[in-house]
C-alpha cells in the first residue's frame, strides 16, 4: 500500500566487535558507541506514533499515526574489522594475519561476534520490530556486501529474535529499569524470524512518488566491484563456471581495509573514516612525512604480498579505468529491480561507471598535486641546505676575517626566499588535493538517477527525495529538474553517519554527528524544504543539523 508507513533514514553506523562482556574493553578499531543513543533514538520515534494515534484516534488516517519504517542505507556492519579467529580451523596464513574471509559460514560467524558485542543494539532493533506493522529495510553498503548471503540474512533475522527473547524475559523479572527500552507499549509478545518484517534489498530501495535510497559505494572508485561490475546485487567473485562462487568479490577500499587500514588504524584510529581513502594519505604525507613511509613499508608493501597476480591487476585496471573484456558471471551485471522498467536496469550500471569515472579523474588530479607537493618539499629542502652554506660560508669570512660577502649573502637571501615559497607551495598543493576530494559526487549520481527516471516512459516515475549515505557528509541539495516552474524540484539528501568525524586539521579530535533523515508522506512539510536531523544522546532528543541554502 503507497504511502502506509513513515520513513526513518540513516546510514553508516559501522558496528564492529562492539564491548568484550567478559573484560568490558571495547575493540580498539570500534567505530560505533551509540548503541544506548541509537535505542532511545527508537524509542522516541515509536512514542511520537503513539502520541498521534491518541491525540487523532488510531484508525484515523492521520500521517502521524502511521507505522515507522526505518532504512538502514548501507555499511550497517564493519565486517572487515573483525579478524578475530572462530572456530576449529585448519586456517590459512592469510586467514591468521587477516582475520577471516568473506565465505557465506565465515560471514555467519563474524555476524554473531559484532550481535555479542552490540547486545542493546539488536534488543533495540528487536523491541522496533515487536510493534504492529514496523519494517526493517537493510541495504549492502562497501563495508558489509557479506549480507548478500542468505544464510548471514537468516543468521541476522535470528540473532535479533533471539534478542528480543532476551530482552522479554531481562524485563518480565523486573530487571527492565536500567534499560531505555520501555515495556509501557504494546508489543509483540514474540518475534518469528522466518516472518519477520525485513527486507535486503538488492542494490536500492525505491518507493513510488516517495523515496529511491542507495548506499552510493557504487559510485566511489575505491568501492566499485571492478570497474565492469558497479551493481552490488550479486557481489560474489566470479568463477567461469555454472555454479555459483562462495566467495565476495570485495572492491579496493575493502581490500585497502583487510590489508593495510586494519594495521594502519593502530597508529591512527581515524584512518578507514577519511573519505574517500586517498584523503588519508593525503594527510599523512601532510603532516607525518616519516611515519608515511614508515607505514607505507610495514603495511602497504607486507599488505601487498596479498594483492599479487589477479587482485593487484584488477586493482590496477579499476584505478586507472583501463578498459578489459567483461569478466563477470550471469547476473552481475545491470539490476534486476521487478519495480523499475527493462530500459532503466540496462542504463543503470553505465550511469554508475560514468559518476565512478568522473570522480576517479579527480582522484588522479589529486594524486598529481601530492606529487608535485612532494617533489616541492624536496626542492625547498635543497634550497634550506644551499642557504645553509652559503651562510656557514659568510660567518667563516666574518670570523675569520671581518669581511662582508655581499654577492653570497644576497644569494643566500635568495635561496631563503625561494625555500619558503616551495614549501608555502608544498602545503597549499596539498591543500588543493584535499578540496579536489570535497565534491558531493553522489549528487551526480542522484541527478542521473532522477533522468534516467524522468526520460523512461515505460518506469515507475520520477520522487521527491534521492537518499544515499557512504561519504560521511551530511548534505542537502535541489536537484535540476524540467519543472522549475512548478516549485517541483527533487531533492538529493545525504544522511551523514553515525561513525566518528575527524577534523582534517586536528583528526586525533573525535566528534560524533548522530544525523538522519525523517520522511512523512501525507504531512504538510512533505513536499517542503527538507532538514537533516541530528540526534543528541545526551538530551534524547533531535536538533536540526543541516538545512539547504537554498531557496525553495
Amino acid at each position: 500500500m503507497p504511502n502506509s508507513h513513515n520513513y526513518l533514514f540513516i546510514s553508516d553506523l559501522h558496528l564492529g566487535a562492539g564491548r568484550d562482556l567478559a573484560t568490558g574493553r571495547t575493540a580498539l578499531q570500534e567505530d560505533f558507541l551509540h548503541d544506548d543513543a541509537f535505542a532511545r533514538f527508537l524509542v522516541h520515534y515509536a512514542h511520537k506514533q503513539a502520541e498521534g494515534k491518541a491525540i487523532h484516534g488510531p484508525s484515523s488516517g492521520h500521517y502521524s499515526t502511521k507505522p515507522w519504517k526505518l532504512v538502514i542505507n548501507g555499511d550497517l556492519f564493519e565486517f572487515m574489522q573483525i579478524t578475530s579467529l572462530i572456530g576449529p580451523g585448519p586456517f590459512t596464513r592469510k586467514e591468521k594475519r587477516y582475520g577471516p574471509g568473506t565465505r557465506s559460514d565465515q560471514s555467519v560467524l563474524k555476524l554473531q561476534i559484532i550481535s555479542e558485542g552490540h547486545e542493546l543494539f539488536f534488543q533495540a532493533l528487536a523491541w522496533f520490530l515487536a510493534h504492529e506493522d514496523y519494517e526493517l529495510i537493510i541495504l549492502k553498503g562497501n563495508h558489509d556486501l557479506e549480507l548478500f548471503w542468505p544464510e548471514v540474512q537468516q543468521q541476522f533475522c535470528k540473532l535479533v529474535a533471539d534478542s528480543y527473547d532476551n530482552w522479554k524475559e531481562y524485563a518480565g523479572i523486573g530487571c527492565s529499569g536500567d534499560s531505555p527500552l520501555p515495556a509501557d507499549l504494546i508489543l509483540a509478545n514474540k518475534l518469528n524470524e522466518d516472518s519477520m518484517n525485513v527486507q535486503f534489498p538488492p542494490s536500492f530501495c525505491y518507493e513510488k512518488d516517495v523515496f529511491y535510497a542507495e548506499h552510493g559505494g557504487q559510485y566511489d572508485n575505491s568501492s566499485l566491484l571492478g570497474s565492469w561490475v558497479p551493481c552490488y546485487e550479486n557481489p560474489t567473485l566470479p568463477n567461469g563456471t555454472p555454479e555459483p562462487s562462495d566467495l565476495i568479490r570485495l572492491p579496493i577500499g575493502s581490500l585497502f581495509m583487510r590489508y593495510i587500514f586494519n594495521k594502519a588504524e593502530l597508529y591512527h584510529p581515524f584512518a578507514e573514516n577519511m573519505k574517500p581513502e586517498l584523503r588519508y594519505l593525503i594527510w599523512l604525507f601532510k603532516n607525518w612525512p616519516k611515519g608515511a613511509l614508515r607505514i607505507l613499508f610495514e603495511y602497504m608493501i607486507i599488505g601487498g604480498i596479498f594483492l599479487t597476480g589477479k587482485k593487484f591487476n584488477d586493482l590496477w585496471h579499476n584505478f586507472w579505468g583501463t578498459e578489459r573484456p567483461p569478466k563477470v558471471d550471469k547476473g552481475q551485471e545491470g539490476c534486476s529491480n521487478p519495480e523499475m522498467s527493462e530500459g532503466f536496469c540496462t542504463e543503470f550500471p553505465a550511469m554508475q561507471r560514468e559518476v565512478a569515472k568522473n570522480l576517479n579523474k579527480k582522484a588522479k588530479k589529486a594524486i598529481l598535486w601530492v606529487a608535485l607537493s612532494l617533489w616541492s618539499r624536496v626542492i625547498s629542502v635543497i634550497f634550506w641546505l644551499v642557504s645553509l652554506h652559503y651562510l656557514m660560508f659568510i660567518s667563516r669570512l666574518i670570523w675569520n676575517f671581518k669581511l662582508i660577502d655581499t654577492e653570497h649573502l644576497w644569494l643566500t637571501l635568495i635561496f631563503v626566499v625561494l625555500a619558503t615559497a616551495t614549501w608555502i607551495l608544498a602545503i597549499y598543493l596539498f591543500d588543493c588535493a584535499d578540496d579536489v576530494l570535497e565534491t558531493p559526487f553522489l549528487r551526480e549520481a542522484a541527478q542521473k538517477i532522477n533522468d534516467l527516471l524522468a526520460k523512461d516512459s515505460n518506469g515507475p516515475g520520477k520522487v521527491p527525495y534521492y537518499i544515499f549515505g557512504h561519504d560521511h557528509q551530511p548534505f542537502l541539495q535541489k536537484l535540476n529538474s524540467g519543472n522549475e516552474d512548478n516549485g517541483e524540484r527533487p531533492w538529493y539528501i545525504n544522511t551523514g553517519y553515525w561513525a566518528p568525524e575527524f577534523d582534517k586539521d586536528n583528526p586525533f579530535r573525535k566528534m560524533y554527528k548522530l544525523t538522519y533523515f525523517c520522511l512523512m508522506p501525507g504531512s504538510p512539510d512533505f513536499n517542503k524544504t527538507p532538514i537533516v536531523l541530528e540526534w543528541l544522546p545526551e538530551a534524547s532528543r533531535p536538533k536540526v543539523a543541516v538545512i539547504s541554502e537554498e531557496k525553495p
